[in-house]
C-alpha cells in the first residue's frame, strides 16, 4: 500500500488512490450491536416484497482542488435489512476505473455479504465477501479469470471500508447515529478493506458539531472523527443526511455534490479525545 499523494506527485497519485491505506495490523474488542437503523422509513421490507429506495445521492472525490472521480449510489430497504450499491468512476491522470460495489447488511446495520466487480487498464477483477458474524470472514477473489478463496478472521462487529469507496462511509455514519440514538458506547470494531483482504482496529476518536462553509451559506453539522489503524477520517453530517467524508491531513475529501454546490471548507474546534 502506498500513503495519500498528491497530485502535483502525478506518477505515484494514482498508484495511492487506488490502495490508499497503510497501517498496523491490529484485532479490536467486541462491543454490543448497534440499534436497528429506525430513521424514518427504514424499517425492513416485508418478507417477499422488492427492495424499496430509501435515499440516493452523488460524491465527488476530490484531491486537494483536483476532481479525480465521482460515485452514485443508492441504499434501500429489503427484506432482511438494507443495501447499499453504487457506481464509481475515477480519472486518475488520464486512466479510467470504474467500480461497481453492493453491500448487504441487517437490521443492525452489521455487514452480511459484500460484491464488487473492478475494471482498469489492463485489470478485471471481482471480489464477494461473506460475514458469518462469529470470527471469519471468506473472500472471493478473481483476477483477470484466476480465482481464489480465503478466510480472514477479526472480531465483530465488522465495519465495511474498501479501497475507492467513498459510499461505505454513508453506511458507518447510519451506524454511528444508530448507536447514538440507542445509548451505546463509542465504537471500536474491527475495519475490513476487503480488496486489501486486511483488518484494522476501528474507533470513534471524537464527536462534535461543526460547519460547511459553501460560497453562499454555511451548514450546521456534526463531525465524527474515526480512527482506522494508524489512519483518520472524519464524517460529516446532519440528522439522517451524510454531507462528506475528509481523509485527515491528506487534502482529500468526497462530498455530496447533489446537495452541496461546491467543495466545502471545515470549520471546527478540536475536542478533547473521546468527545
Amino acid at each position: 500500500m502506498l500513503k495519500w499523494l498528491l497530485l502535483a506527485v502525478a506518477a505515484l497519485a494514482l498508484l495511492f488512490y487506488l490502495h490508499p491505506f497503510k497501517q498496523s495490523m491490529s484485532t479490536a474488542t467486541t462491543t454490543p450491536a448497534a440499534n436497528t437503523d429506525n430513521s424514518s422509513n427504514t424499517t425492513p421490507s416485508p418478507a417477499g416484497s422488492e427492495p424499496q429506495l430509501i435515499d440516493h445521492g452523488a460524491l465527488t472525490i476530490m484531491i486537494k482542488d483536483v476532481k479525480i472521480g465521482d460515485e452514485q449510489f443508492k441504499y434501500l430497504k429489503s427484506e432482511n435489512g438494507f443495501e447499499l450499491s453504487s457506481k464509481i468512476h475515477l480519472d486518475l491522470m488520464g486512466q479510467n476505473f470504474d467500480l461497481t460495489p453492493t453491500a448487504k447488511v441487517d437490521r443492525n446495520l452489521q455487514i452480511q455479504t459484500y460484491h464488487i466487480i473492478f475494471h482498469g487498464p489492463g485489470t478485471d477483477e471481482e471480489l464477494s465477501a461473506k460475514f458469518d458474524q462469529a470470527r471469519t470472514v471468506t473472500i472471493t477473489t478473481s483476477v483477470n479469470g484466476q480465482t481464489e478463496t480465503r478466510p480472514r478472521t477479526g472480531t465483530p462487529p465488522w465495519v465495511l471500508v474498501d479501497n475507492n469507496v467513498n459510499s461505505h462511509f454513508y453506511l458507518l455514519y447510519r451506524l454511528l447515529r444508530a448507536r447514538d440514538a440507542a445509548g451505546l458506547p463509542s465504537l471500536v470494531s474491527t475495519l475490513i478493506i476487503p480488496r486489501d483482504e486486511a483488518t484494522y482496529t476501528l474507533k470513534l476518536n471524537s464527536k462534535s458539531p461543526a460547519k460547511l462553509h459553501l460560497p453562499d451559506k454555511d451548514i450546521a453539522v456534526m463531525r465524527y472523527e474515526i480512527q482506522m489503524g494508524d489512519y483518520q477520517i472524519a464524517l460529516y453530517g446532519q440528522g439522517e443526511t451524510f454531507y462528506a467524508v475528509e481523509y485527515i491531513s491528506e487534502q482529500t475529501v468526497a462530498y455530496r455534490s447533489d446537495l452541496l454546490s461546491a467543495l466545502p471548507a471545515f470549520i471546527y474546534d478540536k475536542p478533547p479525545a473521546g468527545k
